[in-house]
């Protein structure tokens, strides 16, 4: 489904990701472990070009989705986006409703052109993240006054909507209370069923208990990939295992 090959990603001068080379097989939940600064998060917008958006940006090295690469000239990267769907740690909402935040994305991708055919994406997306039942109501309410949880599934709706093949979800439990957060985990036990998802998380334990492999960073470079359970049991690198026991990070 992806591949990086030495990618490395300089950001205001400094080099973020470092000859980074990842291979993500489709059908799978990729963690992304790593103490905070070592390029995680970068990592995942750079896999969706929302990088891009960032000054004084410089990407070398490729980044390939289903064998092709994604800085292709000519590839439109609203498409790139709507198959690599990207949800923030940050729980980024747009103003206005719930059904303004779900139907932006469908008005933009031009794919959903009917208003019926919008609103029966939005209520296909909003029960996939099992949020329909309790937003249905307030679809014309503002999309701030949703708990936390909830606006997490929300922004994973948001996501899904557009029908990616790809989900990168940066830290989706971070800041979120344990019965919210086993929800975002029952989600993405789900959602494996039908997606690639690469998920970063600064949990250790969310990692071995959601993905089947798990990708290493430190200071930007790839120490370690491998099955996840290898990763927690018999890791091939000594800093691996000091990361996930706790004596370093």
């Amino acid at each position: 489904m992806l591949e990086t090959e030495r990618l490395t990603v300089h950001v205001g001068g400094v080099r973020a990701i470092d000859g980074v080379s990842l291979n993500i097989s489709a059908g799978t939940v990729t963690a992304v472990i790593g103490p905070t600064g070592c390029g995680k998060s970068t990592l995942l917008r750079t896999i969706n070009r929302m990088i891009s958006l960032l000054p004084s940006v410089r990407i070398e090295g490729d980044v390939r989705l289903q064998g092709a690469s994604i800085f292709t000239s000519g590839l439109r990267v609203t498409d790139l986006r709507r198959r690599v769907g990207l949800v923030g740690a940050d729980t980024a909402l747009l103003p206005g409703t719930v059904m303004d935040n779900m139907t932006y994305g469908l008005r933009v991708s031009g794919q959903w052109r009917t208003e019926r055919a919008r609103l029966t994406r939005v209520e296909e997306a909003l029960r996939e993240v099992h949020l329909w039942d309790e937003v249905k109501d307030q679809l014309d309410g503002p999309a701030e006054g949703l708990t936390a949880g909830q606006r997490r599934r929300l922004t994973m709706a948001r996501a899904l909507a557009l029908g990616p093949e790809l989900l990168l979800l940066d830290d989706p439990a971070a800041g979120l209370d344990p019965v919210a957060t086993q929800r975002i985990e029952s989600l993405i036990y789900t959602l494996r069923q039908r997606l690639t998802i690469v998920l970063v998380t600064n949990s250790v334990r969310q990692a071995a208990r959601v993905s089947d492999q798990t990708a290493f960073l430190w200071l930007g470079r790839l120490v370690e990939c491998s099955p996840t359970a290898r990763v927690f049991t018999t890791p091939a690198e000594r800093l691996t295992e000091d990361y996930v026991t706790g004596r370093c990070g």
